[in-house]
């Protein structure tokens, strides 16, 4: 018999929580890369490395994460990912943009904060918009 350690929820949360932290290192591995390597500018290189990181985190979500899909067609299912990950993408630039501008803080400081304010709002858009079951069809009619 198999019993689960923790309630889905708090498990979804937990694992979650592992996959954003690999998709953060591929986030932050690539946007260090950009700045120091090639001189891309702080803003365009954060904003190619969070598109990567939210790829990764994607491809996490459907094979470990979550439990449940809303859409099991991938073609319903991208745009949705895709238009959260625009959310915290441009959650992401602006907070990396005010830290750079308010504090003169290191482009890493200001990619820390902006991936804290980002991982909420994208946990919960997703968990509420993509990876919960679908609703149960209508058995019979109401008139």
């Amino acid at each position: 018999m198999h019993t689960r350690l923790a309630p889905r929820p708090l498990r979804e949360l937990a694992t979650y929580v592992a996959a954003s932290g690999m998709a953060f290192l591929v986030d932050l591995g690539l946007l260090a890369l950009l700045v120091t390597r090639f001189g891309w500018s702080t803003l365009v290189a954060a904003s190619a490395s969070f598109v990567a990181g939210a790829l990764v985190l994607y491809v996490l979500s459907i094979s470990f994460v979550f439990d449940h899909r809303r859409y099991r067609d991938v073609r319903i299912e991208a745009p949705y990912f895709v238009a959260i990950g625009l959310v915290g993408l441009t959650i992401n630039a602006a907070v990396i943009y005010l830290v750079l501008e308010t504090l003169n803080a290191h482009f890493v400081v200001a990619k820390f904060a902006a991936a804290g304010c980002t991982f909420a709002v994208s946990y919960l858009l997703r968990r509420t918009l993509l990876f919960r079951p679908s609703p149960a069809p209508q058995t019979g009619t109401s008139q």
